[in-house]
C-alpha cells in the first residue's frame, strides 16, 4: 500500500511565521510531514500524544520531519489543535488561527 503524505508548510511572511494549510484534514495510516522553509529552527507542540504519539518535534531550518498518524479510526472527526514556534520571529506561527488536524473516521 503506498504512504499517504500530506504536507504541512511553515514558511515566513514579514514579521510572523504562517503556517499552510492552517487546517489538515488525515485518516489513521496517513504520514504528515512538516515543512519548514523559514531560516530557523522550529518547535511543534501538540497538546496529546493521542495522534502521532509525540507532544514535540522539532524542525530544522530548511527543512521537514515526518510524523506518521497513530490513532485508530474515531467515530466522528476529532480536532487536534497544535502550536508552532519559530526561533527567528521568537513568536508562535500562525494559521488564520491556531493551526489544526482534523482526523476523519
Amino acid at each position: 500500500m503506498e504512504e499517504k503524505v500530506k504536507p504541512v508548510k511553515f514558511v515566513r511572511c514579514g514579521k510572523i511565521c504562517v503556517v499552510d494549510p492552517p487546517d489538515l484534514s488525515v485518516s489513521s495510516g496517513d504520514t504528515v510531514e512538516f515543512v519548514n522553509s523559514t531560516e530557523a529552527a522550529l518547535r511543534i507542540f501538540f497538546a496529546k500524544r493521542d495522534l502521532f504519539d509525540a507532544e514535540l518535534a522539532s524542525v530544522g531550518k530548511i527543512a521537514s520531519v515526518k510524523l506518521h498518524v497513530k490513532a485508530s479510526p474515531p467515530l466522528r472527526p476529532v480536532v487536534y489543535h497544535y502550536a508552532v514556534f519559530c526561533d527567528e520571529t521568537d513568536s508562535f506561527a500562525v494559521g488564520g488561527s491556531n493551526p489544526r488536524i482534523i482526523l476523519n473516521p
